[in-house]
């Protein structure tokens, strides 16, 4: 059409055509050399090399998204964004990035291949290393693992968050738009998850069943008695994503569990990574305080007391009568500390076998050093570094008549600091007391974690010393962590089965830790009328 002169019949078309100002582009030719350098930079021959995948996944309040790198032997590299059209936690869209790239990887012919993924989670899951608890996440590794049989060698390695900008950068954008169109990049929506493509799984059936079955389906049984029971149960559930949670009297919801669920999660409060190997009914209520609930759950707390050997071994045995408590009053947090001795343990490494304790007396925080020595500079290394450094200056401190707490460079040192020594009587231990229970609570957890595993007791410490801090105590009715920083920490049973709080915690978290900060004064308020400026009796474990 551009040269009408060629034939009759054009020129015969063009002047028809032309009243109706009808303009012609011709269609260029895609030339040769363009067509082969495009078929070899995106379909590269596999040559024994390594392919190497960088998969990263972003999960925000517009949706999520995935990132893909792959880079061939020769370092030609072809990018992947996909949207995931569902709802998708942060974990599962890392995975979702993983099966993403394997699946790319076998459309490109690839034999061999390296996934870089930047979650530990995903990568120690996928080894084995961690154990898999949640049932979407054990869909996933089976995804992964039938997948990864159409390959020579494979492997997946965790790579720090700053090696993996690019593709983060990349499944950030996926995620927050619904179309994304950049030269280079190949863009996908999945509509629905890697793991719900396969034929729907039975549902466990648990005591969560009627219950689950009248919320969502208003299906009852035939019987009218159990019927009745099942409508007043459900009125405190409720569903959130096919999941139900309880409404506690505290306020907050409650993840519902059951069987293998509940006594992992005992187990890990229990005797795990920063275990204390607590009584019954303190581990039930710390189970609670995580974000967990069954109908069972102190039953089930007492018998894996029962069960576990350490503490039946190493469980503190009561050969005098229970006194009152003797008030010792502390006006503020960290305004007066007792320090003691414990000792001597085994050797551990660098010939430490004491351990010098602190404790605040208004809000039982506890401070802990291992010591190869008891000397008066070992004693301010560790008033300087775990008391003064972290909490400030306090008003006093109480301590036995040890050399190591009265001495010359101590004395000249609190003078200094305007810091009143007391010194306890031996005749009258009760005015220490408080010190002394926390002494055989770290003691006894101490062993009871050591039985039959012969670690260092060192290395135990800091465990037993979260644990501590994180179980709520019989003198305040508190969690010692809460009672000094504003908030509850979150405990490793709350990653391994994800609880209410972890699941739904919202980015913008700002507003809501301010007020839990304004609020301190007032739950330390109430930890000293509950009792906690006492200072020596039995507390309950």
């Amino acid at each position: 059409m551009t040269q009408p002169e060629i034939s009759g019949r054009l020129v015969k078309w063009t002047v028809e055509l032309g009243e109706y100002d009808i303009e012609y582009q011709p269609q260029r030719a895609i030339k040769a050399q363009a067509l082969s350098d495009f078929v070899t930079e995106m379909v590269v021959p596999d040559t024994g090399g390594i392919w190497r995948i960088f998969a990263d996944g972003a999960s925000c309040k517009d949706g999520s998204g995935v990132g893909v790198w792959l880079i061939s032997p020769t370092e030609e590299k072809i990018r992947l964004a996909v949207r995931l059209d569902f709802r998708a936690s942060n974990n599962e869209a890392e995975y979702e990035a993983v099966i993403v790239g394997i699946k790319a990887a076998r459309n490109v012919g690839a034999n061999q291949v390296i996934i870089y993924t930047d979650s530990q989670l995903v990568a120690q899951q996928v080894k084995g290393v961690y154990e898999v608890r949640e049932e979407k996440f054990v869909k996933y590794l089976a995804i992964i693992k039938e997948l990864s049989t159409h390959f020579v060698s494979w492997s997946i390695e965790q790579i720090p968050r700053e090696e993996n900008t690019e593709v983060d950068a990349l499944a950030k954008m996926a995620a927050s738009l619904s179309d994304y169109q950049e030269p280079g990049i190949s863009y996908h929506t999945n509509l629905v998850s890697s793991v719900d493509t396969g034929p729907p799984r039975a549902r466990e059936n648990n005591w969560t069943t009627p219950i689950l079955d009248y919320i969502s389906l208003s299906y009852l049984s035939e019987d009218i008695k159990e019927a009745s029971q099942i409508k007043r149960r459900a009125a405190r559930f409720v569903v959130i994503d096919d999941r139900i949670y309880r409404r506690s009297f505290q306020g907050p919801l409650l993840k519902c569990i059951s069987g293998d669920e509940s006594i992992y999660v005992l187990r890990e409060i229990h005797e795990g990574c920063c275990g204390d190997h607590i009584g019954a009914t303190h581990l039930a209520r710390k189970a609670l305080l995580a974000g967990f609930w069954w109908p069972t759950m102190h039953q089930d707390a007492a018998r894996v007391v029962r069960s576990c050997e350490g503490c039946q071994r190493h469980s503190n045995i009561n050969h005098h009568p229970t006194t009152l408590m003797q008030p010792i009053w502390a006006s503020y947090p960290f305004d007066q500390w007792g320090l003691d001795i414990v000792g001597s343990f085994p050797t551990a490494r660098a010939q430490k076998k004491f351990l010098l304790v602190g404790i605040d007396y208004f809000s039982k925080w506890v401070e802990a050093e291992p010591l190869a020595k008891i000397t008066e500079e070992e004693v301010l290394k560790f008033l300087w570094k775990n008391i003064v450094c972290r909490f400030g200056i306090p008003r006093k401190l109480i301590s036995d008549n040890g050399r190591q707490f009265q001495g010359n460079k101590v004395r000249t040192w609190c003078e200094e600091m305007k810091i009143t020594q007391s010194f306890t009587s031996v005749a009258y231990p009760q005015a220490n007391g408080q010190t002394e229970v926390t002494n055989r609570t770290i003691v006894q957890a101490l062993r009871a974690r050591l039985f039959g595993v012969g670690k260092d007791w060192v290395e135990e410490l800091s465990s037993v010393l979260w644990a501590y801090r994180t179980t709520p105590r019989t003198a305040t009715g508190e969690i010692l962590f809460s009672l000094v920083y504003g908030s509850e920490a979150v405990l490793p049973a709350e990653i391994g089965q994800t609880s209410a709080r972890v699941k739904t915690y919202p980015e913008d978290n700002d507003n809501a830790r301010a007020s839990e900060l304004d609020l301190i004064e007032e739950r330390r308020e109430n930890g000293n009328q509950n009792g906690g400026l006492s200072a020596s009796g039995d507390e309950s474990l």
